[in-house]
Parts: structure tokens; C-alpha cells; sequence
């Protein structure tokens, strides 16, 4: 009993358990579909839910009558994939509803239908209406047919989108075209944006007569696939065999099981391929239908519509026959693309997929080469090979197809006419540059073969022997005997001058002078009209030219594109050569000529300094490609290695390296490079090096060692391009220095140290005199006026214009007379006499002048100097001139000048008070005791409420009221006679404004 008491105990907690999970409602499926100006959101659920929807306040909110978890996971999914202005939803769980809301944009709608299980939720932009529904028709009415093929299969059983949902615009009319006549149209943009999330419609599944009702009204649909990656991806996507294939150069994981689903009437089989580089796809589609690619952002969105395999940018396929490999096909592409090897598994071939960045990029139609098919594509490149042999590179240039040994055959007849062409000429005196017939590569038999020239030589009749020695050169030249060469070819100079003016000679003596390094020679030959037009010299010329400029870019593409002649050289030539158009195409950034021009200098007979000139190459490829360490280590071992050139050009390289990473400090870096300087010397190399310190002395804010090391290199480069451009670069530090608005950057004493020991460096004109200025007013500022005089009077020996030069004189007159030189200050005011100058700096010259006068004790012409003007700094300095000459009557009378009567209820100002103490001290001294009686009646009231009361008291006493200490009335007086002095406001003037300011 026990025991059955047990089990129907675990019965009921089943079957409760079972009941409380059957009441439970799961989370709803979600898709997302866009078309042009309504975007769509379906919610799936596995019964009929009811639903109420209101909008407040700019927010939609679907409340959904079922208990059930929100989809949250999923509604992110889809956010990221529909556009920005519907992004801002949310689904939460309220009691026993879900509630979905929506913020709308401004002026949009929202309304949601039901359809059975499925509620869709529509969405329409700002002033879009929805096109009314179609009336419902009767369903044994006449129909018009989907617009497939006859041979096509049926209509899908199932409909995609309800027929409440299609507009009148997407009806298919009675009379629709046949479906391969259907172009292409960019406006067609009913597009899903749904994610991978499988879901089951067998319950949706209509009745075939009514779903051939819906097809016929929805006309040609559109099924799409969303790719989300984390970063940039390149895709390709293209038809072969009746396949669709899809190829992205990133592994991904994706499960299109909703899709598959709900496109199934579209994708009739859908299946990754598994690989180890890239994500692929194989889709067998409804006949007619195509890929198109689009991007948002780093979503790649296929769309399978009914449309011709089309990219809407066709890619150039360039054939190159002249190339050191042979002919090969270059296809330029601006990205660096990668190169997917694929196995077709129904044909068994193999294919090379190259996927792009750029959407709608591709190959517009089939081409066919004898050695390689191309195959057409909505996006990307496909090539197929026809021989085993045949590669395919890709690079930040473009995408290069090359053949076998001796190149892609495009087609039969073709490769046989540019062989014709390329043959090398019978007649010696025809060849020119032809140095693959001259070699021999077999060191057992030149001295054989030489010897055998040599007595042809000597054997030769007088009218045949130039030519025989022209055969000798050519053949000392092809085996690296280049002294010996030039030899002969002297001896032909002497000889026969007829024949050393004719082209093969010319070229050759150029040859031989570009691979001794006498490239100033040798460009004077390679540039003769005589070689005009041969593709050899033309290569040659630009390999000269690239050698011996700084610019080595501008020659590349006359390398580029006669390498061909590379291809028959014997090894030295062509491993020089091709070293000459690396140099080059490392400056170009040029990465396919950088890996052709690599492979054709690479030889495993190439000596060491070859080999490290390749690998400096290479290093500084690397850097260009963003390879930092690898490039980083490569320079290292260059620069630890035992070949001096490569050490030093290795060692400077990598301290650039390390500069431009910010991983060396400037005093390390200026150690490492003062080291280097001493491991070669001359050249680009020691110019570089020198500009490197340079910037790291700049670093270090050492601007007088900057300028000395340029100073240096002026003289070390002169009579070169680079002197000038030195010069200007000094004289741009100069200017920055001393015109920078931070005054701190120099010190004053290191301000004038710096500028007398490169005042060469003053630029004319207002530049100059602007660093003057400012220059002065430091030294002034900082009570150096001596050598701010010294400077004024520099300035005034240089050539500046009349009114800056009537400015300078005045300045420097003023800088004198504060300095207490009256003398010289009179002499710099005689130097401008003869300039005009406007009022307020006429009258600043009265002033300079009567004051050095009075400092030369020279009182009455300092007086009649003042004469006529009435200005308050005149009435002031007189005042000055007279009490400092002790000349009490006359000072007291020029002091009254400067006093107004009092207000009533307005105080005195501090400078008032101190002027009427100077004028009763004045009087006092001048023995006139009536006026000061006056003058304390009238203004002792005004003075109590100063502090100069007491000192005004005591020098306005009538001897009566006690007697003076005449020691006591000094000290007053010394303290006024501190109050009002020309020099100390002029000091104070041109401390607080400037010297340039204080005179202009």
C-alpha cells in the first residue's frame, strides 16, 4: 500500500508539472523583413495570441495577451541589421503579458495585423501610406500564372509574405514578361534583413490555388542572407554548374535554418563547404535567380533576385606580355585581397576565389585564355586553371595571374607573333643590349671562348677589326669584366670614332659606366636619340635614373614596364637591374612590382652584398605593409651583420624604425646615430643621418646645436640640391623661434646668444624687423638695455624701410637715454632726422631729446625744446628739467601748469596731491612764503584727507607757527622728486607693453 501511495504521489507531481509547462507560453520566433519605405517585424507563435497596440507620446507599444519570456537576444540580433531610426525597441515581461514597444521617428506609423499564429508589426516611414489591400478574390477565378518559366518548377506551397501585406505596385499584370527577359532593377528592395534562427511553418502551409494567387500577386521576390562579422570582410559570390556559390575570406558559423525555411519556394538546397581559410556557401536557387551583394557596415546582405549574374563594377583584366615571367594577367584592385584555393567538389577542378572589400566589384562576362578562365561574377574574382602550373598572387595593387616558365599563353597565335617579335637579332650590329646571346655560363669554357675572340681580333682585317672587338666587349661585359670592357671600348673610341658614334657602342659604354656606378656617365650615352624607342636602353636609362635620385618612383613605371629584357640577362646584369627597380618600386609603394622585381634579383649565386641589399629591402616593404616586427628584426640583422654598407644603412633604418614607434628617446637616439655617423660617411646616407639628429636635438629643445649641425651640413652639401633646401629649413627654425607666440622656448641671454651667432639667418623685410622688435622688448623687459641697443643699432646697418628705420632710431635713442647715455641717444635721434614720422612719435622724439639734454646739463636747450607745446608730458618733463636743475622759481611756476583747482566734495587723487606738494615745496624753496600761504588756504582742506597732509603741513607753516628743518623739508622734497620722472615711467612703459609698443 505503502509502495502505491508512492507512486501516485510521483504521478501527480508529473503530472502537474506537465500541466503548469503545457500553460506556460514560450518566448515568440522573430524575423524581420525591409522593403523601400516599410520595414516589417514577425512574431511567430505556436498558438494564436491575442494582442492590443496604442501609441503615446512618439512610442508604439504591442501587448501581447500571453505569459511568456521576452525574446531579448533575438531583438537584439535584429536591431543591428535594420535601419538606425528603428533601433530603439524593447520586449519586457509585465505580469502575464509581453509587452513590445518602439520609439517612432517623427511622422511615422505603426500597425500590427494578425494571420493566424503570426502577428506582423508594420512599420512605415515619414509620409508613406500603405497601399490599400487588394479585394479578396474568388478563388476559382482566373489567375495569371508566376512569371517563371515554363520549365521552372511550381509555385511554393507556402506564402511569404500574406497577400493583406502586398501592395498594388508589386502585382504582377496578366501580361508579365518571361522571366529571362525580366533585366535587372535596382529599385526592386524587398529585402529581409531576418538572422540565422530556425523556425517551423508547417502549420502556415495555405492551399496551392491560394498560394499561386499570392506568388502571382508578389510577382518576382527577393530572398536575402545576412553575414554579420566582428571585422572586415572581403566576399565573392558567382554561378558555376548550376550552382550559386557565396565565399567570404573569414571563417564563420552561420545557421540559415529560418531562412531556408522561409525562402524555400527561392533556395532549394543550401550548404556550407567546409574549408580551412574562408567561410563558403553552395545554394541551388530557383532557376533565374542570382546574387547581388551589399554592406552595412562590417553586414554583408546577399540578395537572391531574379536578375543576370551582373557586378555593377566591372574589374579590368590587363594582359601583360613584357614582364621578367613571361605574359601574365593583372587585374588592378586598390585593396589587399586574399587568395582562396577551392576544389569544386561536382567538377573536381580547381578554382582560385579572390574575395573583394568593394561591394559589386567583379567580372562582368566569361573570358577564356588558353591557360586560364575567368569566370563571370556578382563580386569578386574567379580564375580556373587550365594547366597545373599557373598561380595566382594577390596584393594591395591588384590580383596577378601567372602562368607556367615563360609565361600565360592568352591565346596560340598571339604567343607566336610576340615570340617573332622577341628574337634576337643574327646581325652583331643590330644587337643592342641583346646580353643574353653574349654570356656564357659555363666557367669551364670562357677562357676558351675568350681566347678565341682575343685572335679573332688580332686576325681580323684593319676594316673588319672594330667589329670583332665590339664582340669582344659584349662578351667581357655579359661575364662581369666591366674594366675590361671599358677598355676595349676606348680602343674602338681611338680607332674607329665613325663606329663608337653608332648605337650598339653608345649603349654599351653606358651599360658598363651604370655598372661601375658612374651613373653620370652612363646617363649621358643611355640618353642618346640613338637609343630612342629600344626597349632595353629605355629600361637602362630608367634604371640609371632611379640609382642616382632621390625621387627613384618616377622611373618605375618605364622599369615596369620593359622588364621583359630582364628575362635573358645572365645573372649579374639581371640581379642589378632588377635591384635598381626594387629600389624604385619600395619608393612607389608599388607591392606587385616590389615582388616581381624581388623574385627576379633573388638567385641563389647572388653574392652577400646582393642578397643583404634584397633583404633591405624587403625589411622596408615589410614596414610599408604594416609588419612592424618582422620588418623591425629583418633591419637588426642588417645592422648586426658584417657588410659595412648594409650595417650603417641598417642601423640608420632601424633607429627611424624605433623613432617612428616611439620606443627611443632622443638622447638614446642621439647617442645611436653620433655612433653610426662614424660608420660611413657621404651621400644619402649621411645626409639622413644628419637630419635624424636634427629632429632629435629638436626634441630635446637644443635649437643652438640644431643650427649649427645645419650649419654644418650647408657646408658639407654645398654645390648640391640639398644645400638649398638646408638653407630653408634653418631659416624656417630661425623664424619659429624667434616668432613663436611662447616666449619661453628661449631664454633672453640664449635669445641674443642665438641670434648673433646666426643673424645671417634674419630674414628681410617685416619678418626680420618683427624678431628685432620682439627680440628688443625681452632685453629691455629684462633690464639688458645695452644689449638691447646693440641690437637696434645692428638693425639699423641692414636694409629696412624709411619708416621702420625712423621707428628703429627712435626706439634705440629711447633704449640709450634709459641706459643714461644721453650722448648716444641724441646721435641715434640725428640718425632719423631725416624721415617723417606722425605726431604721436614726433612728439616722443621732442621728449627723448629734451630729457638727454637735461641729462647732459645742457638745461636751457632742453627748455626751448619744450618750447610751443603745451602736452601734458611736456608740461611734465619741464617741470622735471626745471626742479632737477634747482631752478625753484621757474620749476614752481611749470608745476602750477600742471594743477586745477579744486572740487568741492571731490577728493584728490594721489597724483594731484603729490603735485600740489610739489609745487608748495617749490615756492617754499623759491622763497615765495606768500603764495604758499595762499596755497595752503586754498587747498589744505582737500590735502587733511591724503596722506601727504602732514608733509604739506609742515612745508606750508608760517615761521610764526614754528621753526623749518630744512633736513626735514629734503626728505619731502627727495620723495616728490621720486614721484614724477621721465625716465622711471618710460622704464615702467616699456617693461609692462613693450619697447616696440611703447614706440610706434
Amino acid at each position: 500500500m505503502g509502495v502505491l501511495k508512492k507512486i501516485a504521489a510521483v504521478w501527480l507531481v508529473w503530472l502537474f508539472a506537465a500541466s503548469a509547462s503545457a500553460a506556460a507560453t514560450p518566448a515568440p520566433r522573430m524575423a524581420a523583413v525591409q522593403r523601400e519605405k516599410e520595414t516589417q517585424l514577425l512574431f511567430f507563435w505556436r498558438r494564436p495570441v491575442g494582442f492590443s497596440q496604442k501609441n503615446e507620446a512618439g512610442r508604439y507599444t504591442l501587448s501581447f495577451d500571453a505569459d511568456a519570456e521576452a525574446p531579448v537576444d533575438r531583438l537584439k540580433q535584429i536591431s543591428t541589421a535594420l535601419p538606425a531610426q528603428w533601433r530603439k525597441m524593447t520586449a519586457a515581461r509585465d505580469g502575464n503579458r509581453l509587452n513590445f514597444s518602439i520609439v517612432l521617428p517623427a511622422g511615422a506609423k505603426a500597425r500590427a495585423v494578425a494571420d493566424g499564429r503570426r502577428v506582423t508589426l508594420s512599420l512605415y516611414e515619414r509620409d508613406y501610406e500603405p497601399a490599400p489591400k487588394t479585394a479578396e478574390k474568388n478563388e476559382s477565378a482566373t489567375v495569371s500564372p508566376p512569371a517563371f518559366n515554363a520549365g521552372s518548377e511550381p509555385a511554393p506551397e507556402k506564402p511569404i509574405v500574406s497577400e493583406k501585406t502586398v501592395s498594388e505596385e508589386t502585382a504582377v499584370a496578366p501580361d508579365a514578361p518571361r522571366a529571362d527577359s525580366v533585366p535587372y532593377d535596382d529599385s526592386q528592395k524587398n529585402i529581409s534583413l531576418s538572422l540565422s534562427f530556425p523556425v517551423s511553418f508547417a502549420e502556415e502551409r495555405a492551399a496551392p490555388e491560394k498560394q499561386a494567387l499570392k506568388t502571382a500577386q508578389a510577382g518576382y521576390r527577393a530572398a536575402s542572407l545576412s553575414f554579420p562579422w566582428s571585422r572586415m570582410t572581403a566576399a565573392a559570390a558567382f554561378r558555376r554548374d548550376g550552382y550559386v556559390w557565396l565565399v567570404f575570406d573569414r571563417q564563420g558559423e552561420f545557421d540559415f535554418g529560418l531562412e531556408r525555411e522561409l525562402y524555400k519556394d527561392i533556395i532549394l538546397e543550401m550548404v556550407q563547404i567546409p574549408h580551412s581559410q574562408a567561410t563558403i556557401f553552395r545554394l541551388v536557387t530557383q532557376k533565374g535567380y542570382n546574387p547581388s551583394l551589399r554592406r552595412e557596415g562590417l553586414l554583408w546582405v546577399v540578395d537572391l533576385m531574379y536578375q543576370p549574374v551582373r557586378p555593377r563594377r566591372s574589374l579590368d583584366l590587363v594582359l601583360q606580355r613584357k614582364t621578367p615571367f613571361g605574359a601574365r594577367i593583372f587585374v588592378p584592385l586598390d585593396e589587399a585581397s586574399q587568395v582562396i584555393p577551392l576544389i569544386d567538389p561536382e567538377v573536381g577542378d580547381l578554382m582560385y576565389i579572390v574575395p573583394v572589400f568593394s561591394t559589386g566589384k567583379g567580372v562582368a562576362e566569361k573570358r577564356a585564355f588558353v591557360d586560364a578562365t575567368f569566370l563571370p561574377t556578382a563580386q569578386g574574382l574567379v580564375v580556373v586553371p587550365n594547366v597545373e602550373d599557373m598561380n595566382v598572387f594577390a596584393s594591395t595593387s591588384g590580383v596577378e595571374v601567372r602562368g607556367p616558365k615563360g609565361g600565360l599563353r592568352f591565346s596560340s597565335e598571339d604567343v607566336l607573333a610576340y615570340l617573332a617579335k622577341s628574337k634576337i637579332k643574327t646581325d652583331p650590329m643590330a644587337q643592342i643590349l641583346d646580353a643574353g646571346a653574349w654570356a656564357d655560363n659555363t666557367p669551364e669554357t670562357y677562357l676558351t671562348v675568350l681566347k678565341t675572340l682575343q685572335a679573332d681580333v688580332l686576325s681580323a682585317k684593319p676594316e673588319n677589326r672594330a667589329a670583332r672587338r665590339l664582340v669582344l666587349a659584349r662578351y667581357y661585359f655579359a661575364n662581369g669584366m666591366y674594366p675590361e670592357t671599358i677598355g676595349v671600348l676606348r680602343t674602338i673610341e681611338t680607332d674607329s670614332p665613325d663606329l663608337a658614334k653608332n648605337a650598339p657602342v653608345v649603349a654599351l659604354r653606358g651599360a658598363v659606366n651604370f655598372m661601375m656606378m658612374r651613373y653620370d656617365e652612363a646617363i649621358g650615352d643611355l640618353s642618346s636619340p640613338l637609343l630612342k624607342g629600344n626597349a632595353a636602353a629605355d629600361y637602362w636609362r630608367a634604371a640609371t635614373l632611379a640609382a642616382s635620385s632621390r625621387t627613384p618612383e618616377l622611373y618605375l613605371p618605364k622599369m615596369r614596364e620593359n622588364m621583359a629584357v630582364l628575362q635573358s640577362y645572365p645573372r649579374p646584369l639581371k640581379t642589378r637591374l632588377a635591384l635598381a627597380g626594387l629600389h624604385a618600386a619600395v619608393a612607389a609603394g608599388d607591392e606587385f612590382s616590389i615582388q616581381n622585381f624581388m623574385e627576379a634579383a633573388m638567385d641563389p649565386r647572388n653574392s652577400r652584398a646582393e642578397d643583404n641589399e634584397i633583404s633591405f629591402y624587403h625589411a622596408l616593404w615589410l614596414e610599408s605593409t604594416g609588419m612592424y616586427s618582422q620588418a623591425h628584426a629583418e633591419m637588426k640583422s642588417l645592422a648586426d651583420g658584417d657588410d659595412f654598407y648594409f650595417r650603417a644603412m641598417g642601423g640608420l633604418e632601424k633607429i627611424r624604425m624605433e623613432t617612428r614607434s616611439k620606443v627611443l628617446p632622443a638622447d638614446e637616439r642621439i647617442e645611436e646615430l653620433e655612433r653610426l655617423s662614424y660608420a660611413w660617411r657621404g651621400g644619402e646616407f649621411e645626409y639622413n643621418l644628419m637630419i635624424m639628429l636634427v629632429d632629435a636635438y629638436r626634441e630635446q629643445k637644443d635649437f643652438a646645436q640644431v643650427l649649427r649641425m645645419l650649419k654644418n651640413m650647408q657646408v658639407r652639401f654645398d654645390g648640391t640640391p640639398e644645400s638649398k633646401r638646408i638653407q630653408k629649413l634653418m631659416e624656417e627654425i630661425f623664424q619659429k623661434l624667434y616668432l613663436n607666440e611662447r616666449e619661453d622656448v628661449l631664454s633672453p641671454v640664449k635669445a641674443i646668444a642665438l641670434y648673433e651667432e646666426f643673424k645671417e639667418l634674419l630674414p628681410p623685410g617685416e619678418k626680420g624687423a618683427k624678431i628685432v622688435r620682439r627680440l628688443a622688448d625681452r632685453l629691455v623687459a629684462m633690464d639688458l638695455p645695452d644689449l638691447a641697443a646693440d641690437l637696434l643699432d645692428d638693425q639699423l646697418r641692414r636694409p629696412v624701410g624709411n619708416k621702420e628705420r625712423g621707428l628703429i632710431t627712435t626706439r634705440l635713442a629711447l633704449v640709450r637715454l634709459l641706459n643714461k647715455e644721453p650722448e648716444k641717444a641724441i646721435r641715434a635721434l640725428e640718425l632719423g632726422e631725416k624721415y617723417s614720422y606722425s605726431g604721436k612719435i614726433a612728439a616722443q622724439r621732442k621728449l627723448i631729446r629734451a630729457k638727454a639734454l637735461a641729462d647732459l646739463n645742457r638745461v636751457d636747450d632742453a627748455v626751448r625744446t619744450l618750447d610751443g607745446d603745451d602736452s601734458l608730458p611736456a608740461r611734465q618733463l619741464r617741470a622735471e628739467i626745471l626742479w632737477r636743475a634747482q631752478r625753484w622759481d621757474q620749476a614752481a611756476d611749470a608745476l602750477k601748469t600742471l594743477i586745477s583747482k579744486p572740487q568741492p566734495n571731490t577728493p584728490m587723487t594721489e597724483q594731484e596731491a603729490q603735485r600740489v606738494l610739489d609745487w608748495a615745496a617749490a615756492l617754499r624753496l623759491a622763497g615765495r612764503p606768500k603764495i604758499v600761504m595762499r596755497l595752503r588756504e586754498s587747498f589744505m582742506p582737500y590735502m587733511e584727507k591724503t596722506k601727504l597732509a602732514a608733509a604739506f603741513d609742515f612745508i606750508t607753516k608760517t615761521p610764526q607757527q614754528g621753526l623749518l628743518d630744512y633736513r626735514q623739508v629734503a626728505a619731502e622734497v627727495e620723495s616728490a622728486e621720486t614721484f614724477h620722472s621721465f625716465a622711471k615711467e618710460y622704464s615702467e612703459m616699456v617693461k609692462s607693453q613693450g619697447l616696440s609698443e611703447a614706440v610706434r
